[in-house]
């Protein structure tokens, strides 16, 4: 039922709009209006940047998507997990590399099932990309890759980050077998082999502003399958991983975690 998502890349790279773009429904304005909905500090409203750990929410109802209207956080989680029977948790991560520990602790933390790998289309592979894409091979985790920006890079900007990108992957570190994804077959095709454990990389290239290949990367997300099975098992050990520990007032101390 619920399949999670990391998404990782570089500063400025457009992860937070993608993430408002894909849970909202609609397109972002040019001027980064759709993070609005996923930014939750007033520090990264101003800067633009996440330094944060923040999750937002897709569902589905078979093919179709549950787009929420209401603006506030956890009533817009309520309308998403009522209405869907299926939901993509995008775990929205730091690019900043002043960051960098945020960032590991949200791809352990959070226990996500994937990775996404989110680069610019105008700015190319980056320090940051190459060093999140390290951490998802020493994570052992699957991962496909966005370019976005694509209505601002000209075309052989364009081309360059892709044979830049393909390049990294094929590379001798890294290993993998970068798959460029241009119609429904091949989402529906990539999607199962990445649960596989194939070597394959999908690689999407998007537009948050016109919307170009946003419907394929939907199409995707909804068929990947969870990678763990969350399960009753109430006879088995459990384990509980405490994430942070906090005192509220009238409550007493809290803590936040993991169920194993």
């Amino acid at each position: 039922r619920d399949v999670r998502v990391a998404m990782i890349g570089n500063v400025d790279s457009g992860k937070s709009t993608l993430i408002g773009v894909l849970t909202a429904g609609g397109l972002d304005d040019g001027r980064g209006g759709a993070r609005s909905l996923v930014l939750r500090h007033k520090h990264e409203q101003e800067n633009g940047r996440t330094s944060t750990v923040s999750v937002e929410l897709m569902g589905f109802q078979g093919e179709r998507q549950v787009l929420p209207t209401a603006r506030q956080h956890a009533q817009r989680w309520k309308e998403v997990v009522d209405a869907c029977d299926r939901n993509v948790s995008l775990i929205d991560l730091c690019g900043h590399e002043r960051y960098l520990k945020t960032t590991v602790f949200g791809l352990t933390g959070a226990v996500p099932d994937f990775g996404a790998v989110v680069l610019g289309a105008n700015a190319g592979v980056q320090k940051m990309t190459r060093e999140h894409i390290g951490l998802l091979l020493a994570l052992r985790l699957p991962f496909f890759a966005v370019i976005t920006k694509i209505d601002l890079a000209p075309a052989n900007v364009l081309q360059e980050t892709v044979d830049g990108l393909c390049k990294l992957l094929k590379g001798r570190n890294v290993r993998k077998m970068p798959y460029l994804v241009k119609d429904a077959g091949g989402c529906l095709s990539c999607a199962r082999q990445l649960a596989e454990g194939a070597r394959l990389v999908p690689v999407f290239q998007v537009s948050n502003v016109n919307g170009a290949n946003l419907d394929l990367l939907r199409l995707f997300l909804n068929a990947l399958p969870a990678r763990r099975d969350w399960v009753d098992k109430r006879n088995d050990k459990v384990e509980f991983c405490i994430d942070d520990a906090f005192n509220v007032p009238g409550v007493g101390v809290v803590v936040a975690g993991t169920v194993l």
